[in-house]
This record gives C-alpha cells, sequence and structure tokens, in this order.
C-alpha cells in the first residue's frame, strides 16, 4: 500500500501584472505581493529547508518575515500526516459496452477518479468508469451514445480548459458536469444539459464578475506552479461522500455546490447569462439574485447611519457584480435602498435597484432597428416621433461645445420596440432613451444625442409594481425640473404626524427638516423633502411621487437623508467618495479637487457648464455660499397642509397612467427585462412620456420646445414666460 502526505504543496505561486505575484495559501487565502515569481519560488524553497539560492537578495529573510508568518499560521509547511492511497481505477476499454444510462464516465485527474469511485462504491450508487482523457471528442461521443453522466475532474482553477470542453460537449449535445477540487474545497457543477439552463461558461462567468478583485480571481483560476496546494483527494472522504450522495442523486440544473473538507454542502445558484441562448428551465426567485459567489448582488450590507439621521431610517447597500469584465456592458457596482422601519424593504430596494441598473445597462437584450424616422416611417411600424420629446433648444445647441446634436427627422440613429399604452399600438423609440448608456461599446460611434435619461426606469417584484415605479419617477422628475428651473417658491406643508420620524434626534444635531409639496397639472402628489443641518451647513432634497401626500412625504425624506450622508461624507478628505475616486470605482471626471476651505463656488464656472453630473451638483452644495443661495426656494414658512394636496386613488399603474394622460400625453412602455431577471419572475422597464421633462445636471437641463416656461405660465405661476436665459441654472441640492 502506499502511503502519501495530505498535502501537495505548501504555496500556489501565480504570476501577476507588474511582475508581481499572487501567493494563496492551503488555508484559501491569497496575498499581491511585489516580487516576480522566480524569486518567490526560491523563497518558498528556502523555507522548506533547501538552501538560499544565490539569486535570492541580501536581507530578503527580513523582508518577508511578514509573509512567512502568514504561510506558517495558514499550515504550509506544517508536517503533513501520511494517508494511504487509494487504488487507481483501470482505464474501460470495452467502449462503453454492458453501460447503463445515468453511469458516471469520470474523466481527468486520476486521484479523483478515484476518490469518486470509491465514495460512490461505498453508498452502492452508480457505476462509475474511466477513459483516459487525451481525445476529448471521442469521450463526449461515447457518454452522448451512452447516457453515461460525463464527469469531468480537474484539481486547481482551470476555467479556461473547462470552458473549452463545455463548447465541445454543446456542440455534441452531451450532458456534463465539472468537479474541481480547489484547496481542499471541492466544487461540483453546473450539470449542463446543453441548450436547457446555465452552463460551465456562464458559471465562469457569473464568478467572475461576482469577484472581490478582477485581477486576482482571474489569475486563480489558471494552474499553479506546482500545482493546488490543498489536500489530496485521499484525505477528503466527507467531502467526497458528500459529493457521490449529489452525484448519486437528482441532478439539479443551474445550480453549483460548494463542499468543504467536512462535507458541508453551499449552494451556488447559477443563471444563465442575458446572451445565453439557451432554454430557462429554472424557476429561479429573486432570492437566487444574491450569492456570494455568483449572484448578480454578492451581499447587502445595513448601512450605520450618522447621530443626527433618525433612527428609524433603515438603509441598505448592494454589492453588485461587475458585467464590463465579461461583456461590453457597465452596470452600477453599488446599490442602495431605505425605508423608515422596514429593514427588509430596504434590503428589497438595494436588490431592486441593482436589478433596475442591470437592465437598464445590458445594450443586447432587444433587437435593434437602424434608420432615420424619416425611412422607418414609411414601414409597418410606427415610429416615436423625435419632436414629441423635450431634448434641447435652439440656443443650446448653437452654443459652442455643446456635447449633443439634434434628434432629426433626417438623422439615423438606433431604435427598440416599445409599446404605447394609451393606443395599445407597437412601437419603435430611440435606444438612446430607453437605456442608461447607449453611447458605449458598441455604440460609441452613434450621434450623441442626448444626456443619460434617468426618469422612468425602474425595476420591481412584477411588471405592474416596475411600471408603477416607473410611472412615478416620470412625474417626480417632470415635476421638480419645471419648478426648479422656474424658481418658483411653494411654501411647506405642516408634516403631521411625520414628524413623530424626528423624535429623539438631538437638538444640538442641527437638522431642519421641512417638506414642500410641489404642485403639477398632473394631479399627482410629488413632495420636496428639504433637509438642512446648521451645524454643518448643508442642504439636500429628495424628492418623490406618491398616490398620496404622506407617503410622497415620507419617501422624500429617507433620499434627502441619505443624500446628507453623501455630503456629509465628502466634507472628509478621506471620505469614501474620494476613496472610491481613487480605487476608480467611482467615475471622478467631473469632481473639482476636494477643498478644505468648501469654497467649490469658486471651482466651477458662474454659468455652470462645468457642474456636468449629477453627483457633482452635491459638491457645488457644500459651499455655504451655495446653501444661502438656494434659500429662497427651500427654507419656506409653513402654510399648508397635507389635506391641501390632491391625491390618486390607488398606487397602480392604471391611476398614474390615467393623471398623465388626462394632461395630453402618450405612456410609451419598453420591457428591458434580461432572460435571467424574467427567471426570477422580477421584471424591469422603461417607461417614456414625450411631452415631459427629464432631470438632468445644471450643465445640460432639458429646454426644448420651450416647454419648461411654457409650463410655468400654464399653471398660473406668471403670466409671460421667462427668457431662457432668465430660468434658475443654479444646482438642485439633489444627485
Amino acid at each position: 500500500m502506499t502511503l502519501r502526505t495530505s498535502l501537495a504543496t505548501a504555496a500556489e505561486v501565480r504570476a501577476l501584472p507588474g511582475g508581481r505575484t499572487l501567493v494563496t495559501t492551503p488555508a484559501d487565502s491569497s496575498f499581491a505581493v511585489d516580487v516576480a515569481p522566480d524569486q518567490v519560488l526560491r523563497m518558498l524553497d528556502a523555507w522548506s529547508g533547501l538552501a538560499d539560492s544565490e539569486l535570492l537578495p541580501d536581507g530578503w529573510r527580513e523582508s518577508a518575515a511578514v509573509l512567512l508568518d502568514v504561510l506558517e499560521r495558514d499550515g504550509a509547511f506544517a508536517a503533513p500526516a501520511e494517508i494511504p492511497d487509494l487504488p487507481p481505477l483501470a482505464a474501460d476499454t470495452d467502449d462503453g459496452a454492458g453501460v447503463t444510462a445515468g453511469d458516471l464516465l469520470v474523466i481527468g485527474d486520476p486521484d479523483i477518479v478515484a476518490a469518486v469511485h470509491a465514495a460512490l462504491r461505498a453508498i452502492d450508487g452508480p457505476a462509475v468508469r474511466t477513459v483516459p482523457a487525451d481525445d476529448w471528442q471521442r469521450v463526449i461521443h461515447r457518454a452522448f451514445r451512452t447516457g453515461e453522466l460525463l464527469v469531468h475532474a480537474v484539481r486547481g482553477g482551470d476555467d479556461a480548459t473547462l470552458i473549452a470542453f463545455d463548447r465541445l460537449c454543446s456542440d455534441a449535445r452531451t450532458p456534463w458536469v465539472a468537479l474541481e477540487l480547489t484547496r481542499s474545497t471541492l466544487w461540483l457543477g453546473p450539470f449542463v444539459d446543453p441548450g436547457r439552463g446555465a452552463n460551465y461558461e456562464d458559471f465562469a462567468a457569473r464568478r467572475t464578475a461576482a469577484a472581490f478583485d478582477a485581477v486576482a480571481h482571474r489569475a486563480l483560476r489558471t494552474p499553479a506552479v506546482g500545482g493546488d496546494c490543498g489536500s489530496v483527494p485521499a484525505a477528503l472522504g466527507a467531502a467526497f461522500a458528500s459529493a457521490a450522495d449529489v452525484l448519486a442523486g437528482a441532478h439539479p440544473a443551474d445550480l453549483v455546490i460548494e463542499i468543504d473538507a467536512a462535507g458541508g454542502m453551499s449552494r451556488h445558484p447559477v443563471l444563465p447569462l442575458p446572451g445565453s441562448v439557451t432554454e430557462h428551465v429554472v424557476a429561479h426567485s429573486p432570492a437566487d439574485l444574491v450569492d456570494r459567489v455568483t449572484g448578480l448582488v454578492q451581499r447587502t450590507r445595513d448601512v450605520v447611519h450618522h447621530p443626527s439621521i433618525p433612527t428609524a431610517l433603515a438603509t441598505a447597500q448592494s454589492d453588485v457584480c461587475n458585467m464590463r469584465r465579461v461583456s461590453r456592458w457597465a452596470n452600477n457596482t453599488s446599490c442602495q435602498g431605505s425605508a423608515f422601519g422596514d429593514v427588509t424593504q430596504a434590503r428589497d430596494s438595494a436588490v431592486g435597484e441593482a436589478v433596475e441598473r442591470y437592465c437598464g445597462n445590458l445594450l443586447d437584450t432587444l433587437p435593434v432597428t437602424y434608420g432615420s424616422f424619416a425611412e422607418l416611417s414609411r414601414g409597418p411600424v410606427r415610429v416615436l416621433d423625435p419632436d414629441s420629446l423635450v431634448l434641447y433648444s435652439d440656443t443650446q445647441y448653437d452654443t459652442p461645445g455643446f456635447p449633443f446634436v439634434r434628434l432629426t427627422h433626417d438623422l439615423p440613429v438606433h431604435w427598440v420596440p416599445g409599446r404605447s399604452l394609451t393606443t395599445g399600438e407597437e412601437l419603435l423609440v430611440p435606444a438612446s432613451m430607453v437605456y442608461v448608456n447607449w453611447f458605449t461599446a458598441g455604440y460609441s460611434s452613434a450621434p450623441v444625442t442626448n444626456f443619460c435619461p434617468f426618469a422612468g426606469i425602474a425595476a420591481g417584484p412584477n411588471l405592474d409594481y416596475a411600471i408603477t415605479s416607473a410611472l412615478e419617477e416620470i412625474i417626480e422628475r417632470h415635476v421638480t425640473m419645471v419648478w426648479w428651473l422656474n424658481a418658483h417658491p411653494f411654501d411647506a406643508v405642516d408634516p403631521g404626524a411625520l414628524a413623530e420620524v424626528w423624535r429623539g434626534v438631538p437638538d444640538d444635531a442641527g437638522q431642519r427638516p421641512s417638506i414642500i409639496m410641489l404642485d403639477n397639472e398632473f394631479g399627482v402628489p410629488v413632495a420636496a423633502g428639504v433637509l438642512h443641518n446648521d451645524v454643518d451647513d448643508l442642504v439636500n432634497v429628495g424628492f418623490a411621487s406618491r398616490h398620496t401626500a404622506e407617503a410622497a412625504a415620507s419617501k422624500a425624506w429617507t433620499e434627502a437623508c441619505t443624500l446628507q450622508e453623501g455630503s456629509r461624507d465628502l466634507l472628509r478628505a478621506d471620505g469614501a467618495h474620494w476613496d472610491a475616486m481613487a480605487r476608480g470605482e467611482l467615475n471622478s471626471r467631473s469632481f473639482k479637487p476636494w477643498r478644505a476651505d468648501r469654497r467649490y463656488l469658486d471651482s466651477y464656472r458662474d454659468d455652470m457648464r462645468d457642474c456636468d453630473d449629477l453627483m457633482v451638483q452635491q459638491q457645488v452644495l457644500l459651499d455655504p455660499r451655495a446653501v444661502r443661495r438656494v434659500a429662497p426656494l427651500l427654507d419656506r414658512p409653513v402654510t399648508r397642509t397635507f389635506a391641501d394636496i390632491s391625491s390618486l386613488p390607488a398606487r397602480t399603474p392604471a391611476a398614474y397612467q390615467r393623471a398623465i394622460e388626462d394632461a395630453g400625453h402618450e405612456v410609451i412602455v419598453v420591457d428591458i427585462t434580461s432572460p435571467d431577471i424574467a427567471s426570477t419572475g422580477m421584471a424591469a422597464v422603461r417607461v417614456i412620456v414625450p411631452g415631459t421633462v427629464g432631470n438632468a445636471p445644471a450643465a445640460f437641463p432639458f429646454l426644448g420646445h420651450g416647454r419648461v416656461q411654457d409650463l410655468a405660465v400654464e399653471l398660473g405661476w406668471r403670466e409671460t414666460r421667462l427668457d431662457e436665459s432668465e430660468l434658475n441654472h443654479f444646482p438642485l441640492p439633489h444627485a
């Protein structure tokens, strides 16, 4: 009987860019070191008892002492136990004769093959056979012919090999499953049935998108010099026993099972990628979107607020996968949700926002038509008239340096299909008004006709919920911009019972909340939740539209509180925003350098043409002079009550649609739900209401057709419309 040590190698060594090295311990901890891989290998040899290489520099032991401590802590140099070797499984020479469908054909690492065979034999499981893996095509076609479950066993991460194998199995329509042993942990799955559900390539992409450090993860998914540093298969009887139970039972689709050395199992859902040409065979739930290894969301975190924020406010942030690593499209990688007195709602909202930003940035989920309005209007499908959209004024277009071009009837652009809820007909709408970042990746050469359309995109547990949220957002943003640009003052309302959320906030915290209800042509409650802090000299405004004034006001205050937290963070040179910019996770293009004196009005142009991102509007308002400047609109006396504000009968798509149509507008819905999200029952939509005004940063307000000025007259705010130059171009304290 052969004896074998329980550990194969002391540590794993992989090259990183820039002459650095990733060192991974048997405890599955990885460290990037500023030392070349060949030198790390020499150090490992020396620490293992070999003579110091003359190529190692003087003083290397002192310099590398911390790394040695970590390796010793994680058992890299511990004396391994000797264990009996498992007898190898002889290769099958009968080319599948006598095979029963459902038997296992296991190829790959011979030690793993032997461990699988022993574990299945112990439970009287399916028969196990093995053949040499030097001819994949022959092996794959045998499994297709015999009905054996093909298992590819690998030792250590090797995505390139498994993806190549996955593609060959797909070509041959051969079911298979990967069994990987990496640092004493087994990874079993997904069980691939080509064309039905997730395949291995989906799993590899999901794991890459979800990884905390993409560079380190990609390195870890390649073979290490010297091999895997975990326990050998013969030492992991409990883990292989759990794997055998799964292999002998039902083979769940869209799932990878992680099995630790003690046999404990963790299940990781794998949703097929949005672009996968596959039949979705698993009815997933929204919970399947949250997973540390494969999830759209890796985790949600509850936020600890500043002591001046009401304790009733629950806020959760979601850490979201980065699809740019595995596709052309860039989604938001951090999202947030808040609610008064409801932690579950806050967490669900953080996941919902992640879904919204995910679907809104995947630009290949709908068929795209290219052409001009004039050309496409001669076809059988209605095309939305660009002139019905409120984009920009002639003055804006004619301003030197203005970055957007006119969306004329003759300009060829991209279009995607939508549906009019008002008329019931299908129609084409400009793709740049649907997706959040249309002018990127494959469409970066398209004529840039508009700023990112923020308003009207939403996700929810079902289609009706998503449409309701999107309609609320369109109304909210339209009403907000018309009010702000016209600088029309409304007095504040008495918050009544809502003020209870502020009970317990210390008087010396400086918080001064108020609610301003914004009158509008829809008769829908729209609230501006204003939050002054007189200690830090800050002002922030949250906005919301709901079916009742009280519901709108409550939501607006949640937004104002979280915005204030953002402003307070920007005051610190070492704040989270500045740190994220330094790491490249937050675009710093439009931010001005941090100022200790907070005199940001001195950093920006007087006309605010360089305030071209919503986030930087918060930076402008850090200047106490800016707080004073917006006071006439935001620091208002209380002369109204919620009873003075009209409401809707219900919070439903029909109620909002009726209010919008009564004001003379059409409601258009574009379903942007990607197939993976649809498999969970959730939905994401873009709603377009031609004739409404979207929100935008101070540099690029939507002033087309003079609609902003005309509405002030129609609403009775003034008798004559303002000239464009008389509008309020100062940034809104909102991002």
